[in-house]
């Protein structure tokens, strides 16, 4: 990434004796004028604890802010919302799943466009964020793109042959009875132990089966 070529978009809030006011407010954050002269690329994110799906995105977006930084540009980095399915669904919580779509794709395009950032970087992981960050890529004509969390283990039994939590408790309520149902679905499912805190590998990771 280079800004010396030609004029960056973001120049518009940060170039110029008159854009002084919005230098100092961008120099509070900790960016001097080495980084402040690169391209202002957005680091998006929907983290948030309430549910597994959302849970490494911080850590993801440090890793992508590096990535950033080595390439040339300056990271910005801000969240946005996430309604979980998986949480909301058979309860008047639904209602809010399908507008929180909405709500994710224009808090991405209102922070991007209105402080003229020159890429985007966005990183989801739920069932309405992912295509609300390609609804906000849709709306916005710059260089950007969308990654999700990508699966990963799910919290289970330390035995080898004990059933799955999330797998069984969501098999067994959404999969038809015509269809093969899982193994860890077809039993009532095993308690699983609680290991003692040295004995834990790792804590539920994200995205099980959102």
């Amino acid at each position: 990434m280079s800004g010396a070529s030609k004029p960056l978009r973001s120049d518009a809030i940060k170039t110029g004796p008159d854009r002084a006011p919005a230098r100092a407010m961008l120099r509070a954050t900790g960016l001097d004028d080495a980084a402040l002269a690169r391209p202002l690329v957005a680091v998006v994110h929907t983290w948030s604890n309430v549910s597994p799906c959302n849970l490494n995105l911080r850590d993801l977006a440090a890793a992508a802010a590096e990535g950033i930084r080595a390439a040339g540009g300056t990271p910005v980095e801000f969240n946005t919302i996430a309604v979980t399915d998986g949480i909301a669904m058979g309860s008047s919580g639904m209602r809010a799943s399908l507008v929180s779509r909405e709500v994710i794709t224009d808090s991405i395009e209102l922070v991007v466009e209105g402080h003229c950032l020159d890429a985007a970087l966005i990183l989801c992981g739920c069932d309405k964020t992912i295509p609300a960050a390609a609804m906000a890529l849709a709306r916005m004509n710059l260089p950007a793109w969308c990654c999700t969390a990508a699966a990963s283990r799910t919290a289970c039994s330390a035995r080898a042959t004990s059933p799955c939590r999330t797998c069984s408790k969501q098999s067994v309520r959404t999969v038809p009875a015509s269809w093969t149902m899982p193994a860890c679905a077809r039993s009532k499912p095993t308690p699983v132990p609680v290991p003692a805190p040295a004995a834990v590998s790792s804590p539920p990771t994200p995205w099980p089966w959102c």
